[in-house]
Protein backbone atom coordinates (compact mmCIF):
# COMPACT_ATOMS: atom_id res chain seq x y z
CA UNK A 1 0.00 0.00 0.00
CA UNK A 2 2.89 2.13 0.98
CA UNK A 3 4.43 1.42 -2.23
CA UNK A 4 0.99 2.33 -4.47
CA UNK A 5 0.34 5.43 -2.47
CA UNK A 6 3.94 6.55 -3.67
CA UNK A 7 3.86 5.56 -7.27
CA UNK A 8 0.81 7.13 -7.60
CA UNK A 9 1.70 10.66 -6.12
CA UNK A 10 4.94 10.07 -8.82
CA UNK A 11 2.53 9.85 -11.58
CA UNK A 12 0.27 12.87 -10.22
CA UNK A 13 3.56 15.13 -10.38
CA UNK A 14 3.57 17.51 -13.30
CA UNK A 15 6.80 16.68 -13.97
CA UNK A 16 8.81 14.29 -15.78
CA UNK A 17 8.92 12.76 -19.77
CA UNK A 18 6.71 10.63 -21.28
CA UNK A 19 9.30 7.66 -20.53
CA UNK A 20 9.87 8.55 -17.19
CA UNK A 21 5.88 8.76 -16.46
CA UNK A 22 5.69 5.54 -18.33
CA UNK A 23 8.18 3.49 -16.37
CA UNK A 24 6.29 4.64 -12.75
CA UNK A 25 3.35 3.38 -14.36
CA UNK A 26 4.68 -0.16 -15.46
CA UNK A 27 5.63 -0.75 -11.85
CA UNK A 28 2.47 0.53 -10.21
CA UNK A 29 0.61 -2.17 -12.76
CA UNK A 30 3.44 -4.91 -11.13
CA UNK A 31 2.46 -3.70 -7.75
CA UNK A 32 -1.08 -3.63 -7.84
CA UNK A 33 -0.53 -7.30 -9.71
CA UNK A 34 0.24 -8.54 -6.19
CA UNK A 35 -2.40 -8.04 -3.81
CA UNK A 36 -5.84 -7.24 -6.90
CA UNK A 37 -4.97 -8.18 -10.22
CA UNK A 38 -8.02 -6.22 -11.58
CA UNK A 39 -6.94 -3.20 -10.15
CA UNK A 40 -3.84 -3.28 -12.67
CA UNK A 41 -5.88 -3.52 -15.42
CA UNK A 42 -6.92 0.34 -15.17
CA UNK A 43 -3.69 1.26 -16.44
CA UNK A 44 -3.02 -1.40 -19.63
CA UNK A 45 -4.76 1.18 -21.94
CA UNK A 46 -2.12 4.17 -21.43
CA UNK A 47 1.31 1.72 -20.26
CA UNK A 48 0.18 0.15 -24.12
CA UNK A 49 -0.10 3.81 -25.70
CA UNK A 50 3.27 4.65 -24.41
CA UNK A 51 4.57 1.59 -25.50
CA UNK A 52 3.33 2.33 -28.88
CA UNK A 53 4.96 5.65 -29.34
CA UNK A 54 8.67 3.87 -27.71
CA UNK A 55 8.10 5.67 -24.36
CA UNK A 56 8.68 1.98 -22.83
CA UNK A 57 11.55 0.34 -22.14
CA UNK A 58 11.69 -3.18 -23.73
CA UNK A 59 12.02 -5.10 -20.26
CA UNK A 60 9.27 -3.17 -19.34
CA UNK A 61 7.34 -4.00 -22.39
CA UNK A 62 8.18 -7.34 -22.23
CA UNK A 63 6.34 -6.96 -18.60
CA UNK A 64 3.26 -5.17 -20.08
CA UNK A 65 2.59 -8.30 -22.35
CA UNK A 66 2.36 -11.04 -20.16
CA UNK A 67 -0.03 -8.27 -18.12
CA UNK A 68 -2.18 -8.08 -20.77
CA UNK A 69 -2.23 -11.69 -21.59
CA UNK A 70 -3.08 -12.15 -18.08
CA UNK A 71 -6.36 -9.92 -19.04
CA UNK A 72 -7.06 -12.30 -22.21
CA UNK A 73 -6.05 -9.06 -23.97
CA UNK A 74 -4.47 -11.30 -26.42
CA UNK A 75 -4.55 -8.71 -30.09
CA UNK A 76 -2.70 -6.23 -27.83
CA UNK A 77 -0.30 -8.43 -26.64
CA UNK A 78 0.48 -10.00 -29.44
CA UNK A 79 0.99 -6.51 -31.57
CA UNK A 80 3.92 -5.33 -28.98
CA UNK A 81 5.76 -8.81 -28.96
CA UNK A 82 5.73 -7.95 -32.81
CA UNK A 83 6.92 -5.21 -32.32
CA UNK A 84 9.88 -6.01 -30.25
CA UNK A 85 10.89 -9.19 -32.63
CA UNK A 86 11.15 -6.80 -35.94
CA UNK A 87 13.35 -4.20 -33.42
CA UNK A 88 15.62 -6.97 -33.36
CA UNK A 89 17.52 -6.29 -29.79
CA UNK A 90 21.60 -6.40 -30.25
CA UNK A 91 22.33 -10.20 -29.63
CA UNK A 92 23.44 -11.26 -26.32
CA UNK A 93 21.61 -7.95 -24.86
CA UNK A 94 19.61 -8.39 -22.01
CA UNK A 95 16.85 -6.83 -23.83
CA UNK A 96 17.82 -10.41 -26.43
CA UNK A 97 17.50 -12.80 -23.73
CA UNK A 98 14.29 -11.42 -21.97
CA UNK A 99 12.76 -11.90 -25.46
CA UNK A 100 14.23 -15.58 -25.69
CA UNK A 101 12.85 -16.21 -22.18
CA UNK A 102 9.42 -15.07 -22.83
CA UNK A 103 8.93 -17.00 -25.91
CA UNK A 104 9.49 -20.60 -23.92
CA UNK A 105 7.20 -19.12 -21.19
CA UNK A 106 4.96 -18.04 -23.81
CA UNK A 107 5.25 -21.71 -25.52
CA UNK A 108 4.29 -23.46 -22.19
CA UNK A 109 1.34 -20.92 -21.52
CA UNK A 110 0.32 -18.83 -24.38
CA UNK A 111 1.17 -20.87 -27.58
CA UNK A 112 -0.76 -19.27 -29.86
CA UNK A 113 1.31 -16.59 -29.50
CA UNK A 114 4.61 -18.17 -29.31
CA UNK A 115 7.52 -18.28 -31.64
CA UNK A 116 9.85 -21.28 -30.85
CA UNK A 117 13.72 -19.90 -30.80
CA UNK A 118 16.33 -22.41 -31.10
CA UNK A 119 18.91 -22.06 -27.94
CA UNK A 120 21.49 -24.55 -26.26
CA UNK A 121 20.25 -26.11 -23.35
CA UNK A 122 21.67 -24.74 -20.24
CA UNK A 123 21.22 -21.05 -21.40
CA UNK A 124 18.46 -18.62 -19.66
CA UNK A 125 16.86 -17.83 -16.78
CA UNK A 126 15.01 -20.61 -14.16
CA UNK A 127 11.43 -19.90 -15.41
CA UNK A 128 12.59 -19.78 -19.02
CA UNK A 129 14.54 -23.53 -18.81
CA UNK A 130 11.62 -25.29 -17.20
CA UNK A 131 9.30 -23.60 -18.98
CA UNK A 132 11.41 -25.73 -22.40
CA UNK A 133 11.42 -28.72 -20.25
CA UNK A 134 7.93 -28.82 -19.83
CA UNK A 135 6.96 -28.02 -23.86
CA UNK A 136 9.70 -30.24 -25.41
CA UNK A 137 8.48 -33.38 -22.62
CA UNK A 138 11.73 -33.22 -21.17
CA UNK A 139 10.05 -32.52 -17.57
CA UNK A 140 11.78 -35.44 -16.47
CA UNK A 141 15.45 -34.02 -17.02
CA UNK A 142 14.37 -30.94 -14.97
CA UNK A 143 13.09 -32.28 -11.51
CA UNK A 144 16.88 -31.55 -10.16
CA UNK A 145 16.92 -28.23 -11.76
CA UNK A 146 13.16 -27.45 -10.23
CA UNK A 147 13.96 -28.64 -6.84
CA UNK A 148 16.89 -26.22 -6.84
CA UNK A 149 14.53 -23.15 -7.99
CA UNK A 150 11.76 -24.23 -4.56
CA UNK A 151 14.86 -24.00 -2.52
CA UNK A 152 16.37 -20.80 -3.22
CA UNK A 153 13.47 -19.08 -3.65
CA UNK A 154 13.72 -16.10 -1.61
CA UNK A 155 11.20 -14.62 0.29
CA UNK A 156 11.30 -11.02 -1.91
CA UNK A 157 10.27 -10.38 -5.21
CA UNK A 158 11.80 -9.70 -8.77
CA UNK A 159 8.56 -7.87 -9.84
CA UNK A 160 9.77 -8.72 -13.57
CA UNK A 161 9.45 -12.14 -13.23
CA UNK A 162 7.34 -12.59 -10.34
CA UNK A 163 5.77 -15.76 -9.27
CA UNK A 164 6.84 -18.07 -12.47
CA UNK A 165 10.02 -20.05 -11.64
CA UNK A 166 8.44 -21.28 -8.51
CA UNK A 167 5.62 -22.30 -10.08
CA UNK A 168 6.93 -23.59 -13.07
CA UNK A 169 9.06 -26.03 -10.79
CA UNK A 170 5.74 -26.91 -9.23
CA UNK A 171 4.36 -27.72 -12.67
CA UNK A 172 7.71 -30.11 -13.40
CA UNK A 173 7.62 -31.66 -9.99
CA UNK A 174 3.36 -32.38 -10.60
CA UNK A 175 4.20 -33.85 -14.45
CA UNK A 176 6.63 -36.37 -13.31
CA UNK A 177 4.46 -37.19 -10.16
CA UNK A 178 7.62 -36.32 -8.23
CA UNK A 179 6.62 -37.46 -4.49
CA UNK A 180 6.78 -34.29 -2.56
CA UNK A 181 5.33 -31.97 -5.31
CA UNK A 182 2.21 -31.63 -2.30
CA UNK A 183 4.43 -31.23 0.19
CA UNK A 184 6.38 -28.47 -1.28
CA UNK A 185 2.82 -26.50 -2.13
CA UNK A 186 2.41 -26.78 1.48
CA UNK A 187 5.28 -25.17 2.54
CA UNK A 188 5.50 -22.18 0.66
CA UNK A 189 1.63 -21.81 1.80
CA UNK A 190 2.86 -22.09 4.88
CA UNK A 191 5.97 -19.79 4.45
CA UNK A 192 3.77 -17.02 2.85
CA UNK A 193 5.91 -13.91 1.66
CA UNK A 194 7.03 -10.35 2.16
CA UNK A 195 4.87 -8.27 1.25
CA UNK A 196 1.73 -11.08 1.64
CA UNK A 197 0.24 -11.13 -1.83
CA UNK A 198 -3.36 -12.79 -2.29
CA UNK A 199 -2.34 -13.06 -5.87
CA UNK A 200 0.69 -15.45 -4.94
CA UNK A 201 -1.39 -17.32 -2.30
CA UNK A 202 -3.95 -18.04 -4.77
CA UNK A 203 -1.81 -19.41 -7.40
CA UNK A 204 0.01 -21.46 -5.09
CA UNK A 205 -3.38 -23.09 -4.47
CA UNK A 206 -4.16 -24.17 -7.27
CA UNK A 207 -0.81 -25.65 -7.83
CA UNK A 208 -2.03 -27.49 -4.55
CA UNK A 209 -5.42 -28.77 -6.22
CA UNK A 210 -3.85 -30.12 -8.89
CA UNK A 211 -1.19 -31.77 -6.86
CA UNK A 212 -4.45 -33.26 -4.67
CA UNK A 213 -6.54 -34.26 -7.57
CA UNK A 214 -3.04 -36.46 -8.77
CA UNK A 215 -2.87 -37.85 -5.65
CA UNK A 216 -6.70 -39.16 -5.75
CA UNK A 217 -7.32 -36.40 -2.92
CA UNK A 218 -10.80 -35.11 -4.37
CA UNK A 219 -11.45 -33.10 -1.07
CA UNK A 220 -8.54 -31.41 -0.23
CA UNK A 221 -8.75 -30.69 -4.14
CA UNK A 222 -11.80 -29.18 -4.25
CA UNK A 223 -11.18 -27.12 -0.86
CA UNK A 224 -7.70 -25.85 -2.25
CA UNK A 225 -9.45 -24.88 -5.90
CA UNK A 226 -11.47 -23.07 -3.52
CA UNK A 227 -9.28 -21.31 -1.68
CA UNK A 228 -8.08 -20.16 -4.65
CA UNK A 229 -10.90 -18.61 -6.08
CA UNK A 230 -10.86 -17.10 -2.84
CA UNK A 231 -8.28 -15.57 -2.18
CA UNK A 232 -8.86 -13.29 -5.54
CA UNK A 233 -12.31 -12.80 -7.17
CA UNK A 234 -12.68 -15.37 -9.59
CA UNK A 235 -12.68 -12.27 -12.02
CA UNK A 236 -9.58 -11.27 -11.73
CA UNK A 237 -8.09 -14.30 -12.49
CA UNK A 238 -8.18 -13.57 -15.90
CA UNK A 239 -7.92 -16.35 -18.41
CA UNK A 240 -5.92 -17.98 -15.49
CA UNK A 241 -9.17 -19.10 -13.78
CA UNK A 242 -9.18 -21.98 -16.49
CA UNK A 243 -6.80 -23.78 -13.44
CA UNK A 244 -8.56 -23.76 -10.51
CA UNK A 245 -12.09 -23.80 -11.60
CA UNK A 246 -10.90 -26.43 -13.90
CA UNK A 247 -9.76 -28.40 -10.59
CA UNK A 248 -12.77 -27.36 -8.78
CA UNK A 249 -15.21 -28.77 -11.72
CA UNK A 250 -12.74 -32.22 -11.91
CA UNK A 251 -13.04 -33.18 -8.01
CA UNK A 252 -16.88 -32.49 -7.45
CA UNK A 253 -17.54 -34.43 -10.22
CA UNK A 254 -15.44 -37.48 -9.29
CA UNK A 255 -16.98 -36.68 -5.98
CA UNK A 256 -20.43 -37.41 -7.33
CA UNK A 257 -21.52 -33.43 -6.69
CA UNK A 258 -22.75 -32.78 -10.22
CA UNK A 259 -25.17 -30.54 -9.49
CA UNK A 260 -22.27 -28.30 -7.74
CA UNK A 261 -20.14 -29.21 -10.52
CA UNK A 262 -22.41 -28.20 -13.43
CA UNK A 263 -23.09 -25.10 -11.52
CA UNK A 264 -19.27 -24.08 -11.76
CA UNK A 265 -19.55 -24.60 -15.73
CA UNK A 266 -22.01 -21.79 -15.91
CA UNK A 267 -19.56 -19.13 -14.77
CA UNK A 268 -18.29 -16.96 -17.61
CA UNK A 269 -14.49 -17.56 -18.81
CA UNK A 270 -12.75 -15.17 -20.49
CA UNK A 271 -12.80 -16.03 -24.29
CA UNK A 272 -9.20 -15.96 -24.88
CA UNK A 273 -9.01 -18.68 -22.05
CA UNK A 274 -8.88 -21.60 -24.44
CA UNK A 275 -6.48 -20.17 -26.59
CA UNK A 276 -4.05 -20.87 -23.62
CA UNK A 277 -3.10 -24.05 -21.28
CA UNK A 278 -5.21 -23.15 -18.59
CA UNK A 279 -8.01 -23.48 -20.92
CA UNK A 280 -6.93 -27.01 -21.66
CA UNK A 281 -7.72 -28.08 -17.91
CA UNK A 282 -10.83 -26.28 -18.20
CA UNK A 283 -11.72 -28.88 -20.94
CA UNK A 284 -10.65 -31.77 -20.15
CA UNK A 285 -12.32 -31.21 -16.54
CA UNK A 286 -15.77 -30.24 -18.49
CA UNK A 287 -15.22 -33.08 -20.64
CA UNK A 288 -14.88 -35.59 -17.47
CA UNK A 289 -18.23 -33.85 -16.25
CA UNK A 290 -20.16 -34.81 -19.54
CA UNK A 291 -18.63 -38.28 -19.26
CA UNK A 292 -19.64 -38.98 -15.60
CA UNK A 293 -23.23 -37.75 -16.28
CA UNK A 294 -24.20 -39.74 -19.18
CA UNK A 295 -23.35 -37.79 -22.57
CA UNK A 296 -20.53 -39.09 -24.17
CA UNK A 297 -20.48 -36.93 -27.11
CA UNK A 298 -20.11 -33.89 -25.30
CA UNK A 299 -17.35 -35.45 -23.50
CA UNK A 300 -15.48 -36.64 -26.67
CA UNK A 301 -15.56 -32.99 -28.02
CA UNK A 302 -13.92 -31.64 -25.29
CA UNK A 303 -11.19 -34.13 -25.31
CA UNK A 304 -10.60 -34.45 -29.19
CA UNK A 305 -11.07 -30.24 -29.35
CA UNK A 306 -7.96 -30.94 -26.17
CA UNK A 307 -5.50 -32.71 -28.94
CA UNK A 308 -6.24 -30.63 -31.70
CA UNK A 309 -4.85 -27.79 -29.52
CA UNK A 310 -2.02 -29.39 -28.13
CA UNK A 311 -1.12 -30.95 -31.72
CA UNK A 312 -1.45 -27.53 -33.16
CA UNK A 313 0.56 -25.64 -30.16
CA UNK A 314 3.41 -28.22 -29.72
CA UNK A 315 2.64 -29.10 -26.19
CA UNK A 316 1.20 -32.48 -27.15
CA UNK A 317 3.14 -34.19 -24.21
CA UNK A 318 2.53 -36.10 -21.34
CA UNK A 319 2.09 -34.05 -18.14
CA UNK A 320 -0.65 -31.28 -19.64
CA UNK A 321 -4.12 -33.34 -20.05
CA UNK A 322 -4.56 -37.12 -20.75
CA UNK A 323 -7.14 -36.41 -23.43
CA UNK A 324 -6.02 -39.45 -25.79
CA UNK A 325 -6.95 -41.76 -22.92
CA UNK A 326 -9.99 -39.70 -21.85
CA UNK A 327 -11.19 -39.79 -25.40
CA UNK A 328 -10.91 -43.52 -24.91
CA UNK A 329 -13.16 -43.93 -22.35
CA UNK A 330 -15.84 -41.75 -24.05
CA UNK A 331 -15.49 -44.00 -27.47
CA UNK A 332 -15.78 -46.67 -24.87
CA UNK A 333 -18.74 -45.66 -23.43
CA UNK A 334 -20.26 -45.18 -27.46
CA UNK A 335 -19.43 -48.55 -27.96
CA UNK A 336 -16.38 -48.11 -30.25
CA UNK A 337 -14.13 -50.26 -29.30
CA UNK A 338 -11.75 -50.19 -32.58
CA UNK A 339 -11.83 -46.08 -31.78
CA UNK A 340 -10.13 -46.53 -27.79
CA UNK A 341 -7.49 -49.15 -28.79
CA UNK A 342 -6.32 -46.93 -32.11
CA UNK A 343 -5.67 -43.73 -29.11
CA UNK A 344 -4.95 -45.85 -26.46
CA UNK A 345 -1.94 -47.44 -28.50
CA UNK A 346 -1.00 -44.21 -30.20
CA UNK A 347 -1.00 -43.04 -26.29
CA UNK A 348 1.78 -45.61 -25.31
CA UNK A 349 4.04 -45.37 -28.62
CA UNK A 350 4.09 -41.43 -27.92
CA UNK A 351 7.70 -40.16 -26.94
CA UNK A 352 8.15 -39.46 -22.87
CA UNK A 353 5.14 -42.07 -22.13
CA UNK A 354 7.24 -44.16 -19.98
CA UNK A 355 5.88 -42.06 -17.27
CA UNK A 356 4.00 -44.38 -14.64
CA UNK A 357 0.43 -42.36 -15.08
CA UNK A 358 0.12 -42.05 -18.86
CA UNK A 359 1.08 -45.67 -19.30
CA UNK A 360 -1.22 -46.71 -16.34
CA UNK A 361 -4.07 -45.02 -18.05
CA UNK A 362 -3.47 -46.45 -21.54
CA UNK A 363 -3.29 -50.10 -20.08
CA UNK A 364 -6.58 -49.64 -18.45
CA UNK A 365 -8.62 -48.78 -21.47
CA UNK A 366 -7.28 -51.13 -23.83
CA UNK A 367 -7.80 -53.66 -21.05
CA UNK A 368 -11.57 -52.73 -20.22
CA UNK A 369 -11.77 -52.23 -23.86
CA UNK A 370 -10.33 -56.06 -24.95
CA UNK A 371 -11.08 -59.45 -24.27
CA UNK A 372 -11.45 -60.41 -20.79
CA UNK A 373 -8.77 -62.92 -20.35
CA UNK A 374 -6.27 -60.61 -20.84
CA UNK A 375 -7.49 -58.03 -18.74
CA UNK A 376 -6.50 -59.22 -15.59
CA UNK A 377 -2.75 -59.03 -16.50
CA UNK A 378 -2.90 -55.58 -17.93
CA UNK A 379 -4.89 -53.85 -14.93
CA UNK A 380 -2.73 -55.41 -12.32
CA UNK A 381 0.32 -53.40 -14.29
CA UNK A 382 -1.83 -50.42 -14.29
CA UNK A 383 -2.61 -50.70 -10.86
CA UNK A 384 0.82 -51.06 -9.51
CA UNK A 385 2.32 -47.85 -11.73
CA UNK A 386 -0.97 -46.06 -10.08
CA UNK A 387 0.24 -47.24 -6.47
CA UNK A 388 3.42 -45.99 -7.71
CA UNK A 389 2.18 -42.16 -8.46
CA UNK A 390 0.09 -42.45 -5.36
CA UNK A 391 -3.22 -41.42 -7.22
CA UNK A 392 -5.78 -43.65 -4.94
CA UNK A 393 -8.80 -42.18 -7.01
CA UNK A 394 -7.80 -44.35 -10.39
CA UNK A 395 -6.22 -47.04 -8.14
CA UNK A 396 -10.17 -47.69 -7.16
CA UNK A 397 -11.12 -47.37 -10.88
CA UNK A 398 -8.78 -50.06 -11.91
CA UNK A 399 -9.90 -52.03 -8.72
CA UNK A 400 -13.10 -52.05 -9.76
CA UNK A 401 -12.25 -53.06 -13.37
CA UNK A 402 -10.09 -56.08 -12.03
CA UNK A 403 -13.04 -57.15 -9.64
CA UNK A 404 -15.52 -57.02 -12.22
CA UNK A 405 -13.13 -58.88 -14.48
CA UNK A 406 -12.18 -61.77 -11.97
CA UNK A 407 -16.06 -62.02 -11.50
CA UNK A 408 -16.90 -62.53 -15.39
CA UNK A 409 -13.82 -64.81 -15.20
CA UNK A 410 -16.05 -66.82 -12.00
CA UNK A 411 -13.40 -66.28 -9.63
CA UNK A 412 -15.29 -64.57 -6.81
CA UNK A 413 -12.83 -64.89 -4.47
CA UNK A 414 -10.32 -62.22 -6.34
CA UNK A 415 -13.19 -60.26 -7.19
CA UNK A 416 -14.45 -59.93 -3.52
CA UNK A 417 -10.61 -59.11 -2.37
CA UNK A 418 -10.58 -56.16 -4.98
CA UNK A 419 -14.01 -54.59 -4.48
CA UNK A 420 -13.05 -54.58 -0.56
CA UNK A 421 -9.76 -52.34 -0.77
CA UNK A 422 -12.01 -50.80 -3.68
CA UNK A 423 -14.73 -49.88 -0.74
CA UNK A 424 -11.69 -48.61 1.62
CA UNK A 425 -9.78 -46.23 -0.61
CA UNK A 426 -13.16 -44.62 -1.64
CA UNK A 427 -13.48 -43.36 2.01
CA UNK A 428 -10.00 -42.15 2.15
CA UNK A 429 -10.41 -39.62 -1.26
CA UNK A 430 -13.60 -38.86 -1.27
CA UNK A 431 -14.85 -40.76 -4.34
CA UNK A 432 -18.23 -40.77 -4.02
CA UNK A 433 -19.12 -41.60 -7.99
CA UNK A 434 -17.49 -44.27 -7.33
CA UNK A 435 -19.42 -45.81 -4.61
CA UNK A 436 -22.23 -46.77 -6.23
CA UNK A 437 -20.94 -49.78 -8.29
CA UNK A 438 -18.80 -51.17 -5.71
CA UNK A 439 -20.92 -51.24 -2.85
CA UNK A 440 -23.59 -53.19 -5.17
CA UNK A 441 -21.02 -55.65 -5.56
CA UNK A 442 -21.62 -58.94 -3.89
CA UNK A 443 -19.64 -59.28 -1.14
CA UNK A 444 -20.62 -63.13 0.10
CA UNK A 445 -17.11 -63.81 1.95
CA UNK A 446 -18.54 -67.25 3.37
CA UNK A 447 -19.28 -68.50 -0.59
CA UNK A 448 -15.67 -69.60 -0.97
CA UNK A 449 -13.19 -69.91 2.05
CA UNK A 450 -10.11 -67.96 1.59
CA UNK A 451 -6.93 -70.02 0.50
CA UNK A 452 -4.29 -71.12 4.22
CA UNK A 453 -2.27 -68.26 4.43
CA UNK A 454 -4.41 -65.41 3.07
CA UNK A 455 -6.63 -64.67 6.13
CA UNK A 456 -6.23 -61.32 8.22
CA UNK A 457 -5.99 -64.33 11.09
CA UNK A 458 -2.17 -65.04 10.17
CA UNK A 459 -1.39 -61.08 10.67
CA UNK A 460 -0.70 -62.16 14.48
CA UNK A 461 2.49 -63.45 12.84
CA UNK A 462 3.35 -59.75 12.14
CA UNK A 463 5.71 -57.98 13.93
CA UNK A 464 4.39 -54.07 15.20
CA UNK A 465 6.49 -52.34 12.28
CA UNK A 466 5.38 -55.43 9.90
CA UNK A 467 2.12 -54.44 10.60
CA UNK A 468 2.23 -50.63 10.30
CA UNK A 469 4.30 -51.27 6.53
CA UNK A 470 1.29 -53.23 5.69
CA UNK A 471 -2.02 -51.45 6.71
CA UNK A 472 -0.27 -48.41 4.47
CA UNK A 473 0.41 -50.52 1.67
CA UNK A 474 -2.98 -52.03 1.96
CA UNK A 475 -4.15 -48.49 1.76
CA UNK A 476 -2.61 -47.61 -1.38
CA UNK A 477 0.30 -45.34 0.27
CA UNK A 478 3.72 -46.19 -1.83
CA UNK A 479 6.99 -47.43 -0.76
CA UNK A 480 7.97 -43.14 -0.71
CA UNK A 481 5.35 -42.47 0.56
CA UNK A 482 5.14 -45.11 3.68
CA UNK A 483 8.78 -44.44 4.24
CA UNK A 484 8.05 -40.87 4.93
CA UNK A 485 5.35 -41.84 7.45
CA UNK A 486 7.16 -44.04 9.69
CA UNK A 487 10.30 -42.50 9.14
CA UNK A 488 12.29 -45.37 7.83
CA UNK A 489 14.02 -45.78 4.61
CA UNK A 490 11.82 -47.20 1.09
CA UNK A 491 14.54 -50.24 1.32
CA UNK A 492 13.63 -50.83 4.88
CA UNK A 493 9.97 -51.12 3.52
CA UNK A 494 10.71 -53.00 0.63
CA UNK A 495 12.39 -55.46 3.47
CA UNK A 496 9.09 -55.42 5.51
CA UNK A 497 6.88 -56.03 3.19
CA UNK A 498 8.68 -58.98 1.49
CA UNK A 499 8.61 -60.98 5.44
CA UNK A 500 4.85 -59.53 5.53
CA UNK A 501 4.11 -61.50 1.95
CA UNK A 502 6.01 -64.54 3.26
CA UNK A 503 4.07 -64.53 6.44
CA UNK A 504 0.70 -64.60 5.19
CA UNK A 505 1.38 -66.58 2.38
CA UNK A 506 0.76 -63.98 -0.63
CA UNK A 507 2.89 -62.86 -3.49
CA UNK A 508 2.58 -58.97 -3.59
CA UNK A 509 0.53 -56.24 -2.12
CA UNK A 510 -2.46 -56.61 -4.33
CA UNK A 511 -3.13 -59.96 -2.42
CA UNK A 512 -2.77 -58.62 1.31
CA UNK A 513 -6.16 -58.57 3.02
CA UNK A 514 -7.81 -55.49 3.13
CA UNK A 515 -8.17 -55.93 6.77
CA UNK A 516 -4.60 -54.92 7.81
CA UNK A 517 -5.97 -51.23 6.93
CA UNK A 518 -8.48 -51.21 9.45
CA UNK A 519 -6.73 -48.29 11.18
CA UNK A 520 -4.02 -46.80 9.40
CA UNK A 521 -4.51 -43.74 11.81
CA UNK A 522 -3.68 -46.32 14.77
CA UNK A 523 -0.69 -47.96 12.40
CA UNK A 524 1.04 -44.67 12.38
CA UNK A 525 0.22 -43.46 15.27
CA UNK A 526 1.88 -46.55 16.82
CA UNK A 527 5.33 -45.47 15.38
CA UNK A 528 5.85 -43.77 18.74
CA UNK A 529 5.59 -46.73 20.18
Amino acid sequence: QHAVAALEAALRAPVGSGAERAAIESRLIQVRRLFDPATAERHLTALTTAARAGELAPARTLDLVRQLLWQGRTAEAGELLDRLRTARPEAHSEAAALLEDTEKWLAWTHPTLARRTPRPTGQGRPAALLADALVNGRAHEAVGQAHQVLKDRGPSYDLSWPEEPALLALGVLLCTDSPDAAAWCDRLLREGHTPYSPTWMAMLSAMRSEAALRLGDLTGAADHAQQALNHIHPAAWGVAVGGPLGSLVLATTRMGHYDEAGAYLTHAVPKHMFDTRYGLHYLHARGQYHLLTGHPHAALADFLACGDRMRAWGIDVPGVVPWRTSAAEAWLALGNREQAARLSYDQLGRPGTNGARPRAAALRTLAVGGPVARRPQMLSEALDLYERCGDRYEQIRVLGDLATTYHELGDNRRARTHVRRARHLVGMCGAASLSEELFSFPDEAEEQPSPAGAGFGDGALLTGSERRVAALAVSGYTNREIAAKLFITPSTVEQHLTRVYRKLGVRCRKDLPVELATSVTEAVAGQGA
